[in-house]
This record gives C-alpha cells, structure tokens and sequence, in this order.
C-alpha cells in the first residue's frame, strides 16, 4: 500500500467518525430537548446515577459498625469524572486531602477479592514563608488546589471555552461559566486529557498536613460479596509527626554563641560584672601610671 493510498485511508476513516460523532451529538440533541446541559448532568448523575448504597457493602470502624454514606460523599475526579462505582472487575482509588480538588495523583488499583490494607503517616509541616519554597496563596493550599486550577484555566477554557458540568457548582471560579457540549469536548478530547505536564509553578503551602501511605494487599480468604473489594484505611498509631522548619541563627542566637567562644554570656551574673569592671580599673590605672613615669616624672627631674 502506497503513501497516497495510506492518505485516503486515513482520510475515510476521520470521515467516519466525524459522521458518527455528528449522528451521536443529534440524537443526544433530540434526548435532551428544553433541557440546559447541567440539567442532563444533573439528571444522569444525580438522580439517575449509582446511589452511596449501591457502593459499599459495609463499612466498620474496629469493632463498631457504621453507615458508609455518614463517612462518605460523591465527588469529582480531574479528567475522570464522578467517581464511585465500575463495572469491570477492578476499582481506582484516588487520595485526595480536605478540599474539594481531586488531582490524577496519587491513586491506587485494587483488585476484585483481594484485602487491601492501607496504612497512613500523617505529617504537618510548617516551613518559613520568607525562602520563597513554599506559598501562603489560597491556590496553593491544596494538594491538587493549584494544578487543578491552572489546568482549568490554561487548558479547558482556553480550548473549550466552558467548562465541565461537575466543575460548574464545585469550583467557584468557574461559576460564570457556560456548561460545554458533549461535541466540542469529544472533539478536544486528547488535547485537554493529554498527560504532558506542564510549568504550572505551583509551590507546596507553607503550612500543610500531608498524609504518606503505604498499601498491601493479599488474598482475601473470607467470604466476600461476588466481585467484593475490601478495603481498610488506619493511622499508625493515631499520631502525627510535626515537621517545623526554624531560622538557623537568630540575633540573640548569634551574639549567644559568639560570646560563648569568648568566655562571655548574654545575661551575665554579677560576679561577671564586677570582674569586668575590676580588669577596667586596673588597666586604666596601669595606662596612667606609665603615662606619669614617662612625662610628668621627667619633668620634674629636669627642673630640680
């Protein structure tokens, strides 16, 4: 097969699916009639789609058990959407923090049948502001906070010039925003999910709690639902480790530690002070001894 036949292949194949994108985004059209797109969102996801219930099996806390929807909440994944519940036999876990931004990373695949235990490290960390390492900027307070928005705005709206349905109430920037189109998103489809990374200049929060984990899994022996996926989270020890960054030296450090190569200390006590006045006496006493014996005594000398 030559170049040009290669070509014109190529060329029936994106004429396909242009057809078949344009055959799709008419009888979507035709489904939603009157109704706005956030309002097929809202119908799809919220009130048609998977429920809390239908997600957890049970959920247990030590020996007590618990209603899972008490501890948890649907919510929106960067370029993937309401997460919750999938068909096939595997699930994806993302790790967010406290706020709404959930970021690509980190996230963990957990296997049907299998016990996963997940054990976290929590860390606070405070660094000094003035190194320029951190940031005290309400976008960067988040773990995903400033990725999440840079993406938005430096991705999505440029391209799209709306944004997705879930990021309409989620973020208040893009409250303002037009919901997009089912269309111009699968036609812009690789561009905006396209994993490059790029210079977003997003520094970590100077005050921030981080959460290390570390997962195993094995085997579940147990008599597990069908396609059942256990999950356990626990805090080693329900304690955390405190990280705070301080300035080396100090000026009270620094006089401190000078004065201790000198035998001095800030502070001194009263013998101290009377040792030094005493050396001061002696050595002004000294210098005016000489200074009579080398002068005045001479003079008078002369005159006799």
């Amino acid at each position: 097969m030559n170049n040009a036949q290669l070509i014109n292949k190529s060329i029936q194949q994106q004429s396909s699916t242009n057809d078949c994108r344009l055959e799709l985004n008419s009888l979507f059209l035709q489904w939603r009639g009157n109704r706005t797109q956030y309002e097929i969102f809202d119908f799809v996801f919220n009130k048609n789609g998977y429920t809390c219930q239908e997600m957890f099996i049970f959920c247990r806390a030590g020996p007590r058990h618990f209603d899972c929807c008490s501890a948890f909440e649907a919510t929106f994944v960067m370029l993937r959407g309401r997460h919750e519940r999938l068909l096939q036999a595997g699930m994806v876990a993302h790790l967010g923090d406290s706020h709404v931004e959930v970021g690509l990373y980190p996230l963990l695949y957990l296997t049907v049948n299998n016990w996963n235990h997940l054990h976290f490290v929590q860390r606070k960390v405070s660094m000094v502001p003035e190194k320029n390492l951190c940031s005290t900027d309400p976008l960067n307070q988040g773990k995903s906070t400033c990725f999440v928005y840079n993406w938005v705005n430096r991705v999505m709206v440029p391209t799209l010039n709306c944004t997705l349905p879930f990021f309409k109430t989620m973020l208040p920037y893009t409250a303002n925003l037009s919901v997009c189109e089912p269309l111009s998103v699968i036609g812009n489809y690789y561009h905006i999910t396209s994993k490059r990374i790029r210079n977003y200049g997003c520094l970590p929060a100077c005050e921030r709690v981080e959460n290390h984990w570390q997962i195993t899994s094995n085997i579940d022996e147990r008599a597990l639902a069908q396609n059942g996926f256990g999950f356990e989270a626990s805090f080693n020890e329900l304690e955390y480790e405190h990280y705070l960054e301080t300035h080396t030296t100090t000026p009270a450090r620094f006089i401190s530690e000078l004065g201790s190569q000198c035998g001095l200390f800030v502070g001194g006590s009263l013998v101290t002070l009377i040792q030094l006045l005493f050396t001061v006496v002696i050595f002004t006493f000294g210098f005016i001894r000489k200074a009579y014996r080398t002068y005045i005594a001479v003079l008078l000398v002369i005159r006799t």
